[in-house]
């Protein structure tokens, strides 16, 4: 097993807790196996450094999201550290629960920056011997110089004469109020952040009295002020899993915690929640193991997509018995136009075997009239010719052409008439 030896070496604001020990050298195991949905938070926190770096979690929450690993799952023991790449990993954390539950296990200490990252997770289930909280943002330095000065040696600097407000004089009262406004601005982002993750809704004076004003807490008080969501022993055979490692299942649920600080609803995405499911048999959420192992979901998945695929099949079979409905009913109107130009035909051969003259015109406009306007049409022309005998022997003086015209107007003329009463 290689290991390499880190030095961690902070800068800037820190969120960190001061009684949480650590030390500031430490080794980490390279090639230590680890579960794809399990991602260490140890340690003091930075982007580059020793421990859990933000970069190194970040990164290993794109490849579970990836892998579709769910749920994940943050062991948390920290005590805080630099808050440059914390916003980042956040943002990492808030992007991974679109895609499946992340949840927070404190083992030892979710403090400062880590309980900033917790705070991002669905849920906060903490051991019940860890601390929790330490909110707010704090930089520490060491002044070094009369102890150089005791030995001899001499401390000096100079600033550019155009830009005097640059890095003042550690100790001077440029150099305090400095600080305090980097300070102030870290500690604000991370109440703002609290507020909008767990809540209270409100001002930062609010969200900082909710977080007793950066105190830290045993993780039973925790609970009781809605810090975390559920205190765990390790008698408790459900959260096996969650503290032992091991084959976790597909979906896990938890119980609300009183949020007397927080007071969210239950279905308030932004608070944190996780959608509960009602097993079968209950009356509602019980927080139980949903025990659902990666084989059964597996298998459950494959029947999923069996089942998809018969849906697109069936679906498929819908629209061509469709289609096929379409094509029936053209053929069908298609077949009742030449039902309809047939009758027509016949009725205007008996009319012109009956000795009337039917015109081209009036041949015309009879397939667009109903049946009953065709008859008295029909019916209303005379009889120009006797029976069989040659067309064109109309009235005397007058061509058959204009015979023919004259009386099927006519006939025209009086069956409209009849039919509108006149």
């Amino acid at each position: 097993m290689s290991r390499t030896v880190r030095q961690w070496a902070p800068s800037g604001a820190l969120a960190i807790d001061p009684t949480v020990g650590t030390s500031l050298f430490g080794w980490e195991d390279d090639d230590e196996p680890r579960e794809p949905g399990r991602i260490d938070v140890r340690g003091p926190l930075s982007e580059t450094g020793w421990g859990a770096t933000y970069s190194g979690i970040r990164a290993r929450i794109a490849a579970a999201v990836a892998a579709g690993v769910r749920p994940i799952v943050l062991i948390v023991d920290s005590p805080g550290g630099e808050v440059t790449g914390l916003r980042e990993t956040v943002a990492a954390i808030e992007a991974a629960r679109k895609r499946g539950p992340v949840i927070a296990y404190v083992q030892g200490a979710a403090s400062s920056a880590a309980y900033w990252l917790a705070a991002a997770c669905d849920r906060i289930i903490a051991a019940d011997t860890a601390r929790i909280g330490s909110v707010g943002a704090v930089i520490a330095g060491l002044d070094m110089r009369g102890a150089y000065e005791a030995t001899g040696a001499r401390y000096y600097r100079w600033t550019s004469a155009r830009t005097p407000d640059k890095a003042p004089e550690p100790g001077s009262e440029a150099g305090d109020a400095e600080a305090q406004r980097i300070v102030d601005a870290a500690g604000d982002a991370f109440l703002h952040d609290l507020g909008r993750l767990r809540g209270p809704p409100g001002d930062l004076d609010a969200i900082a009295d909710a977080y007793r004003r950066g105190a830290s807490l045993s993780s039973r008080d925790a609970l009781a002020l809605g810090w975390v969501d559920e205190v765990v022993t390790p008698g408790a055979q459900d959260h096996a899993w969650l503290m032992l490692g091991g084959d976790a299942p597909s979906r896990y649920r938890f119980p609300l915690a009183a949020r007397a600080a927080a007071d969210l609803p239950a279905d308030a995405g932004d608070g944190g929640h996780m959608a509960l499911d009602t097993p079968a048999g209950t009356a509602g959420p019980t927080g139980d193991v949903v025990t659902l192992t990666r084989v059964d979901h597996a298998a459950l998945q494959e029947r999923v997509v069996s089942a998809e695929g018969r849906v697109t099949e069936l679906t498929a079979q819908l629209s061509a018995q469709a289609e096929s409905e379409r094509h029936m009913s053209a053929r069908i109107d298609a077949l009742e136009t030449d039902r309809q130009a047939r009758i027509v035909a016949d009725e205007i051969r008996a009319a012109e075997t009956a000795g009337k003259v039917i015109t081209a015109g009036l041949k015309a406009e009879l397939p667009g009239m109903p049946a009953e306007l065709r008859a008295v049409v029909l019916g209303a022309i005379p009889a120009t010719r006797p029976v069989g005998g040659p067309i064109g022997h109309g009235a005397v003086g007058q061509s058959s052409e204009a015979v023919e015209v004259s009386e099927g107007q006519a006939a025209i003329d009086r069956a409209l008439a009849a039919r509108k009463g006149v």
